[in-house]
């Protein structure tokens, strides 16, 4: 199965015909997770269900956020949050940990100071500025947040995209 975005994007169109915005949380909520849960309430297998959209193990997370996002939370008050109040309330949704809490922020909510951090972004770092050496991400996400301050989304963007195509990526892995 694969999972790439641009494909999962292609099958949520062709199932939900909706291709160009992300769903209503309320919407979301109910659809069906897999073919099981599909069948078992329409006797009839239509693959309109998250599963189908090729999410796979994602789904039981994506269902939560949107009950959460329909129920509990209002995405539209994490605009006018501080940076770490927003960060403290998206960890707050199943699935969600620091580096997708980031990459939220960074790219849905303009928070620049975001640095998100994953073992690319570590091995990066460690090269540039830590001579190679072991830290974990956590440090490279407090790193790169005091480091560069309200430009710190700018510059792991720049980073990556340097590595990738200086080929220091293929050197460090």
């Amino acid at each position: 199965m694969d999972n790439s975005i641009s494909d999962m994007k292609n099958k949520w169109c062709r199932n939900f015909n909706n291709f160009y915005s992300f769903p209503d949380a309320n919407l979301l909520k109910e659809i069906y997770l897999d073919d099981d849960e599909e069948f078992s309430k329409e006797n009839v297998l239509k693959n309109n269900n998250l599963k189908a959209c090729g999410v796979g193990y994602r789904a039981p997370y994506m269902r939560k956020a949107s009950e959460i996002f329909s129920l509990e939370m209002d995405l539209s008050e994490i605009s006018e949050m501080s940076y770490d109040e927003a960060f403290e309330n998206i960890l707050k949704v199943p699935g969600v940990g620091p580096k997708v809490a980031d990459c939220i922020l960074l790219y849905g909510f303009g928070f620049r100071q975001a640095f998100p951090s994953d073992v690319w972004i570590k091995r990066i770092v460690s090269h540039l500025y830590f001579d190679g050496k072991d830290i974990k991400v956590e440090k490279v996400r407090e790193f790169g947040m005091d480091e560069f301050g309200d430009y710190a989304g700018y510059v792991q963007l720049y980073m990556f995209h340097y590595a990738r195509k200086s080929g220091l990526m293929a050197k460090l892995k």
